[in-house]
C-alpha cells in the first residue's frame, strides 16, 4: 500500500508543458486521419509522437531522484525590515546525475525575497560536481517565527515535452524581531523645560479662600477660666 501511494505520488508530479500538449494532440490528429485518408504511414507519425513524450517523460522521471538540501540563515533572527542571507546548498545522493532544472524556495506571507533561480545539472554522488550552492536575500515584513521552504525543483527534459515537479528538504525557521517604536519623554508633574521643578498652585480656578487667624493662647486661657468658650470673630 505504501509503495502504490509512492507511485501515485511520483505520477502525479509529472506535468506536461504546452509543447508536450501539442505533440499528444498532433498524435491524436494523425491516428484519426491515418484511416480516413487510407494513409497507413501516419500511423508511424502517431508513434513517433507519442514515443518522444513517452520517453522524455521517463528521462525526467528518473532524475533527482535523490537530493539532499542543507539551507542556513544569517542571521537567522532580524528585526523587521532588515534582510537576511540564505544559504542553500543541495547534494545528489543518486549515482546517476541530475538535469539542469529551476528552483524556488517557498516563503511564507510576511516574507520577501527572489527565492528562484535555474539549478545546473549535477554529476553523481562519486563525481566531484555532485553539490552546487546558491544564495538569495530575504526580507521579514512581520513579526514571528516564519518556516522557509521547503525547495521546489521542476526537472525538464530536453525537448521541453515534460517536467516533474519535485520537493526536497524540510522547513528551517527564520525569526522577524517586533518593530521597536520610540515613546515621547513623560516630564513630572509641575516641572519646566529646564528640568526644574516647581511648586504645584495651591488653588485650582478662579475661586480664592481666605483663613482667619485662630484664638491666642490668652484668649484659650481666659476661656478655661471662666468654663465658658469664647469666639473670636474673624476681622
Amino acid at each position: 500500500m505504501a509503495a502504490d501511494g509512492r507511485w501515485r505520488s511520483a505520477a502525479s508530479s509529472l506535468v506536461v508543458t504546452r509543447r508536450g500538449a501539442g505533440f499528444l494532440v498532433a498524435a491524436l490528429v494523425t491516428l484519426v486521419l491515418a484511416p480516413v485518408m487510407s494513409l497507413p504511414a501516419m500511423l508511424y507519425v502517431t508513434g513517433l509522437l507519442l514515443a518522444l513524450v513517452l520517453i522524455n517523460a521517463c528521462f525526467v522521471f528518473v532524475g533527482h531522484s535523490r537530493v539532499r538540501i542543507e539551507r542556513a540563515f544569517s542571521p537567522q533572527i532580524v528585526p523587521p525590515g532588515t534582510l537576511s542571507h540564505a544559504t542553500i546548498r543541495i547534494t545528489n545522493m543518486s549515482v546517476l546525475p541530475c538535469l539542469e532544472a529551476s528552483w524556488e524556495d517557498r516563503l511564507p506571507h510576511g516574507m520577501t525575497g527572489d527565492a528562484s533561480g535555474r539549478l545546473p545539472a549535477l554529476g553523481g554522488s562519486h563525481s566531484t560536481s555532485s553539490q552546487v550552492a546558491f544564495s538569495y536575500d530575504l526580507q521579514g515584513l512581520r513579526r514571528g517565527r516564519h518556516d522557509i521552504g521547503p525547495v521546489q525543483v521542476d526537472v525538464q527534459d530536453p525537448f521541453g515535452l515534460v517536467y516533474r515537479r519535485h520537493t526536497f528538504g524540510t522547513t528551517e525557521a527564520l525569526t522577524v524581531l517586533p518593530r521597536i517604536v520610540d515613546l515621547p519623554a513623560i516630564r513630572p508633574r509641575g516641572s519646566s523645560e529646564d528640568g526644574a521643578t516647581r511648586p504645584a498652585p495651591s488653588t485650582s480656578g478662579s475661586a480664592t479662600t481666605t483663613s482667619s487667624p485662630g484664638p491666642t493662647y490668652q484668649e484659650m486661657r481666659s476661656s478655661g477660666s471662666t468654663g465658658r468658650p469664647r469666639h473670636t470673630a474673624p476681622s
